[in-house]
């Protein structure tokens, strides 16, 4: 029986390399047996998820599925599972995978704030969710220790290295908030408020600011009259551009701005997170009433050894944050959790380190490594690939870490995933990871049938119809998991 359907499968093969491209028939048996690609020898495909990969729009796509039962091991899906594929944000699974076993679930980043004569010094730790307003809570609480003026800032940002841009992102994003530079001086995500404040009339400039000044501007915005004919007050933003310059630490400004229309905002990145933080500092202290020297100095150095402790920001433990990362596809956090695992007994603390230190990780975890070439903690990079079947053996290792799943979107409810899988339902069966590029499109995580059993399911889609869109994807994508619920 094996002999023909394996004949059968190469008849069809070649036969299809000799006529024009048609739509395939649906499988008539709820498993179809075929001839697998990439090295796998038995598809396991029912006949309701390839009826979803015969939509025109995944017909060229590159594709990787694999679904098991949690509990008994058994496939229920198989395509192309050991398929080398870009994971977008999936990467971030492993990222987080890895920096809960290797760094442990109470592991905290830690940010010193001490003084030595005139000069403050802060020692940044690359804590993700660092904020502004958490600086200026500690520098406010120990105003009464700080009895001289402050001459100079000095920072150390030795505590994250490596480029601040990964590898192999892509170019058009930089300045865009989503692909903020990664540094270890880390504050609101490395992003800025651009405000911009239309004229009154006509006669007048609008007004172009950025937040501590981080950026220049460079705006090229005309100014129009309101239509008296339109009751409405126009959007904006949505009449700019507003990006930063990816070679210049400058804010670019086009488009029109209608005279007496609301005030409206935009986020972008930094250019350099450590030159931000000496701004953002700078006026955190005059903010707070503190003496301090009409310029003040800049410096870059460790702490010294004669530098009095002030106080210390302690962020929640990795367990509690991780939800910050996961359900939001948060990169930055990604990125320096991935720069922190590499710093592991003093090692550098860079992303080639951090990827070692994982790899390492995936083989004595017994998660297969083939096609597995991670690029970067966040999925941004397009040189990152991975496997369906690894992604569903990572899943299975992790199954039992609580702080691991419930860090997970959850369908219907939260996250990337909260217009998801809406139907009553659905809502909640599904905790998965999304990851969205302009090339690829994934879905991987839990999903609870309606018997209550748990399947861990890995959907990766790779150069999919770019007129249709990830869109596309993502409905292939819940139209299978939706198979998979329902069994």
């Amino acid at each position: 029986m094996y002999i023909t359907a394996l004949t059968i499968g190469i008849a069809l093969t070649a036969a299809a390399l000799c006529q024009p491209a048609k739509p395939l028939p649906v499988p008539s048996a709820h498993i179809a047996q075929q001839v697998g690609l990439a090295g796998d020898k038995s598809t396991i495909l029912p006949a309701d998820v390839a009826a979803i990969l015969e939509r025109p729009e995944l017909r060229s796509a590159t594709i990787g599925l694999y679904a098991i039962n949690l509990k008994t091991g058994s496939p229920i899906i198989k395509y192309n599972s050991n398929r080398a594929c870009m994971p977008a944000s999936n990467q971030k699974l492993l990222t987080a995978a890895a920096g809960l076993q290797l760094l442990g679930p109470d592991f905290t980043w830690k940010t010193d704030i001490s003084q030595n004569g005139t000069t403050l010094h802060i020692t940044f730790d690359g804590d993700p969710l660092l904020t502004r307003a958490q600086l200026t809570a500690a520098i406010n609480a120990v105003k009464t220790s700080i009895k001289e003026p402050i001459t100079r800032i000095a920072i150390d940002d030795s505590r994250i290295q490596g480029d601040t841009l990964g590898l192999a992102w892509q170019w058009d994003d930089i300045g865009l908030g989503f692909s903020a530079p990664v540094g270890a001086a880390t504050i609101d995500k490395n992003v800025v408020v651009v405000t911009i404040t239309p004229p009154a009339t006509v006669l007048t400039p609008p007004r172009f600011e950025v937040a501590d000044s981080i950026l220049a501007i460079r705006a090229n915005a005309t100014i129009e009259d309101r239509n008296p004919a339109n009751t409405t007050t126009p959007d904006v933003k949505k009449r700019l551009t507003i990006t930063r310059n990816p070679l210049r630490p400058e804010v670019e400004i086009s488009g029109t701005v209608t005279a007496g229309a609301r005030p409206t905002t935009a986020l972008v990145a930094v250019d350099n997170p450590t030159d931000a933080a000496f701004r953002i500092v700078n006026s955190i202290l005059r903010e707070s009433g503190l003496p301090v020297a009409a310029n003040i100095q800049y410096a870059r150095r460790p702490r010294q050894a004669d530098d009095t402790l002030l106080t210390r920001i302690t962020s929640k433990p990795l367990a509690e944050t991780l939800p910050d990362f996961l359900k939001p596809s948060d990169n930055l956090y990604g990125e320096l959790l991935l720069r922190t695992i590499g710093r592991i007994d003093a090692s550098p603390a860079t992303p080639a380190s951090g990827i070692k230190r994982i790899q390492t990780w995936m083989t004595g975890s017994g998660i297969p490594s083939d096609g597995v070439q991670p690029a970067d903690g966040s999925g941004l990079s397009m040189w990152n690939t991975t496997t369906a079947e690894a992604t569903v053996a990572l899943l299975k290792a992790m199954s039992e870490t609580k702080a691991f799943r419930d860090a997970l979107p959850v369908g219907g409810i939260d996250g990337t995933l909260k217009a998801r899988f809406p139907a009553p339902e659905h809502r909640g069966k599904v905790i998965a990871k999304t990851g969205t590029l302009s090339v690829a499109s994934c879905l991987s995580g839990y999903a609870v049938t309606t018997k209550g059993e748990t399947i861990i399911f890995s959907i990766l889609m790779n150069h999919f119809d770019r007129k249709a869109g990830s869109a596309a994807a993502r409905r292939a994508q819940d139209d299978i998991v939706r198979t998979l619920l329902s069994l």
